[in-house]
C-alpha cells in the first residue's frame, strides 16, 4: 500500500500541490511577466511548476525524458536556463533560471549555478 502511495498518488499531490501554490500566488500579488510566461509555458506542456520565492526562477515537476526536452526546447526558446534536475518518488524536477526581458538574468539569482 505504502510503495503504491509512493509511485503515484505522492507525486501528483505534489504536482497538484506545486500548480495551487501559484495559482495562490497570483490571486494575492502581482507576478512578473516573464515568470508568468514561463510558468504557463511548462504547464501548457502539462508539467506542474511554480516559482521558486521572490521570482526570476520556476520550480516544477514533469513525468519523462520526452516532457523533459519538450520543457528544455519551449523554455530555452524564452530565455531561461535549466539549472539541474532530479528524480525520485517516480517524479522528475527541475528548476529554471529566467532572464528578464532584455535578456539579463534576474539579479537574484545572477549568483547560482
Amino acid at each position: 500500500m505504502i510503495e503504491a502511495l509512493s509511485a503515484t498518488a505522492i507525486p501528483e499531490r505534489f504536482a497538484t500541490l506545486m500548480n495551487e501554490n501559484f495559482d495562490l500566488r497570483r490571486c494575492i500579488m502581482h507576478i512578473d511577466e516573464q515568470d508568468l510566461r514561463l510558468v504557463e509555458a511548462a504547464r501548457q506542456l502539462g508539467a506542474s511548476a511554480k516559482l521558486t520565492g521572490s521570482g526570476g526562477a520556476i520550480v516544477g515537476a514533469f513525468r519523462d525524458d520526452e516532457m523533459q526536452r519538450q520543457l528544455s526546447q519551449r523554455l530555452g526558446a524564452l530565455g531561461a536556463e535549466l539549472l539541474g534536475h532530479s528524480g525520485t518518488f517516480g517524479l522528475h524536477s527541475f528548476i529554471y533560471r529566467g532572464t528578464d526581458l532584455r535578456g539579463q538574468v534576474h539579479p537574484l539569482h545572477a549568483n547560482i549555478d
